[in-house]
Protein backbone atom coordinates (compact mmCIF):
# COMPACT_ATOMS: atom_id res chain seq x y z
CA UNK A 1 0.00 0.00 0.00
CA UNK A 2 2.82 2.48 0.52
CA UNK A 3 4.30 2.52 -2.67
CA UNK A 4 0.75 3.39 -4.19
CA UNK A 5 0.75 6.73 -2.14
CA UNK A 6 4.95 7.01 -3.10
CA UNK A 7 3.91 10.17 -5.95
CA UNK A 8 1.72 12.00 -3.77
CA UNK A 9 4.02 11.85 -0.84
CA UNK A 10 6.84 13.11 -3.37
CA UNK A 11 4.81 16.05 -4.27
CA UNK A 12 4.23 17.07 -1.00
CA UNK A 13 7.75 16.89 -0.26
CA UNK A 14 8.55 19.30 -3.57
CA UNK A 15 6.21 21.58 -1.92
CA UNK A 16 7.92 21.82 1.02
CA UNK A 17 10.92 22.23 -0.80
CA UNK A 18 9.67 24.95 -2.56
CA UNK A 19 8.15 27.10 0.60
CA UNK A 20 11.66 27.00 2.04
CA UNK A 21 13.38 27.91 -0.53
CA UNK A 22 11.12 31.17 -0.82
CA UNK A 23 11.67 31.69 2.51
CA UNK A 24 15.23 31.74 2.14
CA UNK A 25 14.93 33.78 -1.07
CA UNK A 26 12.33 36.40 0.32
CA UNK A 27 14.60 36.49 3.57
CA UNK A 28 17.69 37.09 1.52
CA UNK A 29 16.74 39.85 -0.04
CA UNK A 30 14.78 41.61 2.02
CA UNK A 31 18.04 41.39 4.17
CA UNK A 32 19.93 43.72 1.45
CA UNK A 33 17.12 45.81 0.09
CA UNK A 34 17.99 49.55 0.77
CA UNK A 35 15.99 52.84 -1.04
CA UNK A 36 15.79 55.85 -1.02
CA UNK A 37 13.30 59.12 -0.34
CA UNK A 38 11.58 60.82 -2.91
CA UNK A 39 8.36 63.71 -3.21
CA UNK A 40 6.06 63.08 -6.63
CA UNK A 41 3.17 65.06 -7.13
CA UNK A 42 0.35 64.22 -7.67
CA UNK A 43 -1.09 65.66 -10.57
CA UNK A 44 -4.57 64.92 -10.22
CA UNK A 45 -4.95 65.81 -6.27
CA UNK A 46 -2.58 68.04 -6.50
CA UNK A 47 -0.79 66.54 -2.99
CA UNK A 48 2.57 65.63 -2.88
CA UNK A 49 3.37 62.09 -1.78
CA UNK A 50 6.18 60.84 -0.07
CA UNK A 51 7.97 57.69 -1.58
CA UNK A 52 10.54 54.97 -1.03
CA UNK A 53 12.19 54.37 -3.95
CA UNK A 54 13.26 50.48 -3.72
CA UNK A 55 17.07 49.84 -5.25
CA UNK A 56 16.23 46.34 -6.21
CA UNK A 57 13.39 44.49 -7.62
CA UNK A 58 10.80 42.02 -6.19
CA UNK A 59 12.32 38.39 -7.80
CA UNK A 60 9.56 38.00 -9.88
CA UNK A 61 10.14 34.19 -10.05
CA UNK A 62 9.18 34.14 -6.82
CA UNK A 63 5.53 34.08 -7.70
CA UNK A 64 6.38 31.17 -10.23
CA UNK A 65 7.45 29.05 -7.22
CA UNK A 66 4.85 29.80 -4.81
CA UNK A 67 2.27 28.77 -7.37
CA UNK A 68 4.20 25.98 -8.39
CA UNK A 69 3.85 24.52 -4.67
CA UNK A 70 0.46 24.83 -5.02
CA UNK A 71 0.04 22.95 -7.85
CA UNK A 72 2.47 20.16 -6.44
CA UNK A 73 0.32 20.10 -3.46
CA UNK A 74 -3.10 19.80 -5.60
CA UNK A 75 -1.25 17.50 -7.89
CA UNK A 76 -0.71 15.10 -4.24
CA UNK A 77 -4.42 14.70 -3.56
CA UNK A 78 -5.44 13.54 -6.98
CA UNK A 79 -2.46 11.30 -6.73
CA UNK A 80 -4.23 10.24 -3.53
CA UNK A 81 -7.46 9.43 -5.69
CA UNK A 82 -5.34 7.67 -8.09
CA UNK A 83 -3.73 5.33 -5.63
CA UNK A 84 -7.09 4.56 -3.94
CA UNK A 85 -8.58 3.75 -7.34
CA UNK A 86 -5.57 1.24 -8.01
CA UNK A 87 -5.77 -0.52 -4.56
CA UNK A 88 -9.03 -0.99 -5.27
CA UNK A 89 -8.29 -3.26 -8.51
CA UNK A 90 -8.56 -0.72 -11.33
CA UNK A 91 -6.48 -1.06 -14.04
CA UNK A 92 -5.22 2.57 -15.42
CA UNK A 93 -8.43 4.61 -13.70
CA UNK A 94 -9.16 7.66 -15.54
CA UNK A 95 -12.25 9.32 -13.54
CA UNK A 96 -9.80 9.57 -9.79
CA UNK A 97 -9.76 12.87 -9.46
CA UNK A 98 -9.71 14.48 -5.98
CA UNK A 99 -13.58 16.01 -6.03
CA UNK A 100 -13.60 19.83 -5.74
CA UNK A 101 -16.87 22.13 -6.53
CA UNK A 102 -17.84 25.78 -6.44
CA UNK A 103 -20.45 25.30 -3.81
CA UNK A 104 -21.55 22.48 -1.97
CA UNK A 105 -24.32 21.45 -4.28
CA UNK A 106 -21.75 21.32 -7.22
CA UNK A 107 -20.10 18.56 -5.41
CA UNK A 108 -22.12 15.39 -6.26
CA UNK A 109 -22.06 16.18 -10.06
CA UNK A 110 -17.96 16.45 -9.99
CA UNK A 111 -17.78 13.25 -8.35
CA UNK A 112 -20.11 11.60 -10.71
CA UNK A 113 -17.91 12.92 -13.55
CA UNK A 114 -14.68 13.11 -12.61
CA UNK A 115 -14.30 10.15 -9.39
CA UNK A 116 -15.98 7.23 -10.09
CA UNK A 117 -13.29 5.10 -10.33
CA UNK A 118 -12.68 5.76 -6.57
CA UNK A 119 -14.27 3.68 -3.81
CA UNK A 120 -17.36 4.54 -1.92
CA UNK A 121 -16.02 4.96 1.19
CA UNK A 122 -12.88 6.99 0.04
CA UNK A 123 -15.13 8.86 -1.75
CA UNK A 124 -16.69 9.54 1.55
CA UNK A 125 -13.84 10.80 3.56
CA UNK A 126 -13.20 13.03 0.21
CA UNK A 127 -16.57 14.65 1.00
CA UNK A 128 -15.79 14.95 5.11
CA UNK A 129 -13.11 17.98 3.94
CA UNK A 130 -15.58 19.81 2.52
CA UNK A 131 -13.59 20.66 -0.97
CA UNK A 132 -15.70 23.38 -2.01
CA UNK A 133 -16.14 27.48 -1.63
CA UNK A 134 -18.20 27.98 1.75
CA UNK A 135 -16.80 24.24 3.04
CA UNK A 136 -13.34 23.93 3.57
CA UNK A 137 -12.12 27.58 2.28
CA UNK A 138 -8.39 27.28 2.34
CA UNK A 139 -8.66 23.89 0.40
CA UNK A 140 -10.92 25.26 -2.27
CA UNK A 141 -8.80 27.92 -2.92
CA UNK A 142 -5.74 25.55 -3.91
CA UNK A 143 -8.31 24.06 -6.27
CA UNK A 144 -9.15 27.53 -7.25
CA UNK A 145 -5.66 29.00 -7.67
CA UNK A 146 -5.04 26.97 -11.05
CA UNK A 147 -7.18 29.64 -12.86
CA UNK A 148 -4.18 32.50 -11.33
CA UNK A 149 -1.66 34.03 -13.71
CA UNK A 150 1.30 32.84 -11.86
CA UNK A 151 3.03 36.32 -11.91
CA UNK A 152 0.51 37.88 -9.86
CA UNK A 153 -0.01 35.06 -7.80
CA UNK A 154 1.86 36.95 -4.67
CA UNK A 155 2.69 40.46 -4.12
CA UNK A 156 5.28 42.36 -1.47
CA UNK A 157 3.61 44.55 1.57
CA UNK A 158 5.77 47.02 3.42
CA UNK A 159 5.26 48.11 7.11
CA UNK A 160 6.76 51.06 9.52
CA UNK A 161 8.72 49.04 11.53
CA UNK A 162 7.74 50.92 14.75
CA UNK A 163 7.25 54.79 15.64
CA UNK A 164 10.65 55.16 17.61
CA UNK A 165 12.58 53.36 13.63
CA UNK A 166 11.17 56.48 12.06
CA UNK A 167 13.80 58.49 10.51
CA UNK A 168 13.59 62.59 11.93
CA UNK A 169 9.95 63.76 10.25
CA UNK A 170 10.67 67.54 10.30
CA UNK A 171 8.07 70.06 9.23
CA UNK A 172 9.11 73.59 9.09
CA UNK A 173 5.21 74.44 7.43
CA UNK A 174 2.12 72.97 7.28
CA UNK A 175 -1.10 72.84 5.39
CA UNK A 176 -1.51 69.11 6.39
CA UNK A 177 0.97 66.07 6.12
CA UNK A 178 -0.32 63.09 7.21
CA UNK A 179 1.59 59.39 7.15
CA UNK A 180 -0.42 56.40 5.98
CA UNK A 181 -0.14 52.41 5.76
CA UNK A 182 2.40 52.07 2.88
CA UNK A 183 1.47 50.95 -0.34
CA UNK A 184 3.55 49.29 -2.85
CA UNK A 185 3.49 50.84 -6.51
CA UNK A 186 4.55 48.11 -7.96
CA UNK A 187 4.73 49.30 -11.49
CA UNK A 188 7.43 52.04 -10.25
CA UNK A 189 9.06 50.09 -7.30
CA UNK A 190 8.41 52.47 -4.55
CA UNK A 191 6.24 52.64 -1.41
CA UNK A 192 3.61 55.51 -1.04
CA UNK A 193 4.15 56.08 3.07
CA UNK A 194 3.46 60.03 3.43
CA UNK A 195 1.17 62.64 1.83
CA UNK A 196 1.65 66.76 2.31
CA UNK A 197 -0.68 69.25 0.66
CA UNK A 198 0.52 71.73 -1.31
CA UNK A 199 2.45 74.38 0.44
CA UNK A 200 3.86 71.88 3.35
CA UNK A 201 7.49 72.03 3.91
CA UNK A 202 8.43 68.35 5.69
CA UNK A 203 10.69 65.30 5.57
CA UNK A 204 10.10 61.73 6.44
CA UNK A 205 12.00 59.11 6.29
CA UNK A 206 10.78 56.08 8.16
CA UNK A 207 12.26 52.20 7.72
CA UNK A 208 10.36 49.69 7.13
CA UNK A 209 9.71 45.71 7.44
CA UNK A 210 8.57 44.13 4.16
CA UNK A 211 6.92 40.39 3.87
CA UNK A 212 5.24 38.74 0.99
CA UNK A 213 1.21 37.49 0.68
CA UNK A 214 -0.91 36.00 -1.96
CA UNK A 215 -2.30 38.62 -4.26
CA UNK A 216 -4.94 35.64 -5.34
CA UNK A 217 -7.05 33.73 -5.20
CA UNK A 218 -9.68 35.41 -2.70
CA UNK A 219 -9.43 33.06 -0.03
CA UNK A 220 -6.07 33.24 -0.09
CA UNK A 221 -5.68 37.22 -0.73
CA UNK A 222 -3.91 39.14 1.84
CA UNK A 223 -2.21 36.42 3.85
CA UNK A 224 1.30 35.54 4.65
CA UNK A 225 2.81 32.85 1.92
CA UNK A 226 5.08 31.10 4.01
CA UNK A 227 3.02 30.37 6.85
CA UNK A 228 0.10 29.65 4.25
CA UNK A 229 1.98 27.17 2.20
CA UNK A 230 2.63 25.54 5.84
CA UNK A 231 -1.08 25.18 6.33
CA UNK A 232 -1.70 24.05 3.14
CA UNK A 233 1.12 21.31 3.58
CA UNK A 234 -0.36 20.33 6.50
CA UNK A 235 -3.93 20.12 4.85
CA UNK A 236 -2.85 18.28 1.88
CA UNK A 237 -0.41 15.85 4.48
CA UNK A 238 -3.77 14.94 6.56
CA UNK A 239 -5.88 14.34 3.64
CA UNK A 240 -3.61 11.91 2.32
CA UNK A 241 -2.90 10.39 5.14
CA UNK A 242 -6.55 9.63 5.75
CA UNK A 243 -7.10 8.08 2.31
CA UNK A 244 -4.46 5.55 2.72
CA UNK A 245 -5.44 5.05 6.05
CA UNK A 246 -9.05 4.02 4.68
CA UNK A 247 -7.94 2.03 2.03
CA UNK A 248 -5.91 0.14 4.29
CA UNK A 249 -9.35 0.35 6.96
CA UNK A 250 -10.78 -1.77 4.04
CA UNK A 251 -8.22 -4.14 3.22
CA UNK A 252 -7.57 -3.00 -0.16
CA UNK A 253 -4.29 -3.91 -1.78
CA UNK A 254 -3.25 -3.38 -5.61
CA UNK A 255 -4.29 -6.50 -7.99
Amino acid sequence: MEGLFQSARIRISRARELKDEIDRDTNLFFATQTYEYIKKKNIESGNYEHRAVLKQRFPDRLSAISADAVGNLRSALDQAGYASAVASGKENPKHCHFPFAEKLSDLENSIKGRCKDIPVSVLNLMRSFQPYSGGNDLLWAMNDSRRVNEHAFISMVATVISDASLGPTVILRSTGFAMIRPVWDRQHNEILYAVARPGTIATSKPRFKFNIVFSRPDAFAGELVVPTLEKLIHLTETIVASIEEECGRINLSSK
